[in-house]
C-alpha cells in the first residue's frame, strides 16, 4: 500500500495548518519521494534530518518523521493514503486545545 505523510506548517499568526511537504512512501519499498507542495524547498530539510534513515524501510522512516518533526512549526503527519488527506482541499485551521491545570513549556 502507498500513502503519504504531510510536513505541516503551523502559522499561528494566520490561524492556520498547512501542509508544505508531501512525503511518499511504499511499505513494500526503501527509500522515500519528497514534494514540496508550497513552492518552498523543504525537500533539503527533509533529508538533511533524516539523513542515511532516508534509505531505509517505510516503518523507519515514519518513526524518525514523527521523532524529528514535532515542533510547534513544523509537525509531520500520521502516514495516510492520499485520498484521505486532510491537507487535499488546502491549509485548516489551527485547532485550540483547553489547558487545564498548570502549563508548562518544555525545556529546549
Amino acid at each position: 500500500m502507498d500513502f503519504h505523510i504531510d510536513l505541516i506548517r503551523n502559522d499561528f499568526k494566520a490561524g492556520t495548518q498547512s501542509a508544505v511537504a508531501r512525503v511518499y512512501l511504499s511499505e513494500d519499498s526503501y527509500g522515500l519521494i519528497v514534494k514540496d507542495t508550497a513552492g518552498e524547498h523543504y525537500e533539503n530539510n527533509i533529508f538533511d534530518a533524516l539523513g542515511e534513515q532516508a534509505k531505509g524501510p517505510a516503518a523507519t522512516i515514519v518513526d524518525a518523521m514523527a521523532r524529528l518533526f514535532k515542533g510547534p512549526y513544523l509537525v509531520a503527519s500520521e502516514p495516510h493514503e492520499d485520498q484521505k488527506c486532510p491537507f487535499a482541499g488546502g491549509s485548516l485551521p489551527i485547532e485550540q486545545v483547553e489547558v487545564t491545570g498548570d502549563f508548562v513549556l518544555p525545556a529546549v
